[in-house]
């Protein structure tokens, strides 16, 4: 019996360890995203060279809704990221914002180290 629940503890410290490591890697953009608060130096739309075609049927590429992101903080430093969420349409350059930014992992090796994802949460105009 003793044997018994040593290896249902060794399973079962196995299983949360497992667990542990999965949420890490599955929701690591979620975990280690930052809040940037600033003015908006720069929303530029990507443009994509490409003819649409759609029928009732087909959902339109969100590449088609990509834009590049540069907001500057107080303290000076301009953060960037590429986001495809068609908020960023509705502002402009000046206007300080809220906005979450989503790091790549760093096992992404080509992309390690920025930000991708950028949502929008909140705008307004600057004092």
């Amino acid at each position: 019996m003793n044997t018994v629940t040593k290896y249902m503890k060794i399973a079962l410290v196995f299983l949360i360890l497992i667990g542990f490591i999965y949420s890490l890697i599955e929701f690591y953009p979620y975990i280690f995203a930052k809040t940037v608060i600033g003015k908006i130096e720069k929303v530029e739309r990507i443009q994509i060279d490409v003819s649409i075609l759609q029928n009732s049927q087909e959902k339109i590429d969100p590449q088609f809704f990509s834009f590049a992101i540069a907001i500057k903080s107080d303290d000076g430093v301009v953060h960037t990221a590429s986001a495809e969420d068609r908020q960023w349409a509705a502002v402009s350059n000046g206007l300080c914002v809220t906005a979450k930014f989503y790091p790549y992992p760093p096992w992404r090796l080509d992309k390690s180290g920025t930000f991708y994802g950028a949502r929008l949460l909140e705008s307004h105009i600057c004092n």
